[in-house]
């Protein structure tokens, strides 16, 4: 593990200077694109693996994840993430994953580290985030994101589905809907998958002119799935 992430670090580095070595001679520009774009793909692979092989590269000690919608008309809506990890290994690159309608990625912004690349993969969609600092091993860190959704939520008829890619052993899940919004039908579905439920009157509620969903905090397994959905 270690020599492959030495390795791995000794590639960027290299690429690094080839880039300065474009810098300075154009004629190395062309080179310094291929070798970037290698060097990439490299670590985009590099954090898949180590994503299968430790069943991601952190587990959550605790987390509240929230989606807020501006608007009705599916322009803008938001998923902040706010979690208390602890590293599986040592970590110098992290793949956050999407998939759904519209740019799902308009923007991003967390404080673990940089964005580098936008990747496709499989319907979804890949960020890969360089880890600044890297992370050690059993390292205990807040993580926090907030992540910008354009055009994926038109029509009356809407839904959320979110995948646990990473075990949790406690885990809030919050919907903020639009003020002043008339929203109706809202159901439950998951994580065990036994059918849809209607929201409870004590999961969603009227808080400053808006509904709000709260589910109540609980642990979620490795790629548990819970879906809400609803009408407005």
């Amino acid at each position: 593990m270690t020599g492959s992430t030495g390795a791995l670090l000794t590639a960027i580095c290299g690429l690094a200077g080839i880039v300065i070595a474009a810098l300075i001679d154009p004629a190395a520009a062309a080179v310094a694109s291929a070798a970037m774009l290698v060097g990439l793909t490299a670590l985009f692979i590099f954090a898949l693996r180590q994503r299968s092989l430790y069943a991601g590269p952190y587990r959550v000690i605790d987390e509240t994840i929230i989606w807020q919608l501006s608007d009705p008309g599916g322009n803008q809506v938001f998923v902040e993430k706010r979690q208390r990890v602890r590293f599986n290994h040592l970590a110098i690159a992290h793949i956050e994953l999407a998939s759904g309608d519209g740019d799902l990625f308009a923007s991003f912004d967390c404080n673990f580290g940089e964005t580098i690349q936008r990747f496709p993969r499989d319907g979804e969609e890949g960020l890969l985030i360089l880890l600044k600092p890297e992370r050690t091993r059993d390292e205990e860190v807040e993580l926090r994101s907030r992540r910008e959704i354009s055009d994926g939520f038109e029509g009356s008829s809407q839904w959320i589905t979110y995948l646990f890619s990473t075990s949790s052993k406690r885990s809030e899940f919050v919907v903020e809907f639009p003020s002043n919004c008339m929203v109706e039908n809202v159901r439950i579905t998951g994580p065990t998958g036994h059918g849809s439920r209607p929201a409870k009157a004590d999961e969603l509620r009227d808080e400053r002119g808006r509904k709000v969903l709260r589910l109540q905090p609980r642990a979620y397994r490795q790629n548990q799935v819970l879906k809400v959905t609803w009408t407005w």
